[in-house]
């Protein structure tokens, strides 16, 4: 769970990242994180957090105020989980060779594909992140579960901005990756998707979007990129 650490500056009076800090400080901010799509925080981290934060200001002879209580932190982080769960889902689409069922993708191919459409190599697979500041990538590229004869690309909901046109982004690079090798694009029951099916899974994405943003994190907002991080 990431934590991090502000310090405000006893010079300028502005608040800094801990690390970048090269004076004295007058009030230090710690935030955890309570549950993201890997963990979420329990009774041994949470005390774990605060007794650490005691200790630092208790050698600092500073007082320590807390916002939540360990338990209270616990009890948000399990409910946090559950958000996480529902709304942590993907659109997939596969795409397939043109020719016959035995033909295969090559890996070669297939990266210089990814690399021109923005993606970059990871464990695995290929990833696109679409700002700089993004934790965890928007779109994902990589062999489908019969290995070399399909490949599925993957928008994250919950990290999709669809205002700056994620989605049109993501039909769009289905149709340049099957264009580059030489393949179709389709759902994952292999039935091929045309604009009227776009259509609904626009329609979709966006009625999910409206609901979480209802519950409290819109879609790609930094709260979301925290919370929908691994």
């Amino acid at each position: 769970l990431l934590v991090r650490i502000w310090a405000q500056s006893s010079r300028d009076g502005l608040y800094y990242d801990s690390g970048d800090l090269t004076g004295p400080a007058r009030h230090v901010v710690a935030a955890v994180v309570l549950a993201n799509r890997a963990a979420q925080l329990d009774d041994v981290a949470a005390s774990r957090f605060f007794q650490v934060l005691e200790q630092s200001a208790a050698q600092n002879e500073v007082a320590l105020r807390r916002e939540m209580e360990p338990e209270d932190a616990v009890k948000r982080s399990a409910d946090l989980k559950r958000f996480i769960k529902y709304y942590d889902r993907a659109v997939e689409v596969r795409i397939v060779p043109r020719g016959e069922a035995e033909e295969n993708f090559s890996l070669d191919a297939v990266g210089a594909a990814a690399s021109a459409a923005g993606f970059a190599a990871a464990s695995g697979r290929w990833e696109l992140r679409l700002a700089v500041d993004d934790i965890d990538p928007v779109m994902t590229l990589a062999f489908g579960p019969d290995q070399t004869k399909s490949l599925t690309l993957a928008l994250s909901l919950p990290l999709a901005n669809l205002a700056r046109g994620d989605l049109k982004r993501f039909f769009a690079i289905a149709n340049s990756l099957s264009a580059a090798l030489n393949g179709i694009w389709t759902d994952c029951a292999a039935r091929p998707i045309d604009a009227g099916g776009a259509m609904q899974i626009a329609e979709k994405i966006a009625s999910q979007a409206k609901l979480m943003s209802a519950g409290g994190v819109t879609p790609a907002s930094e709260r979301a990129k925290l919370l929908f991080s691994h």
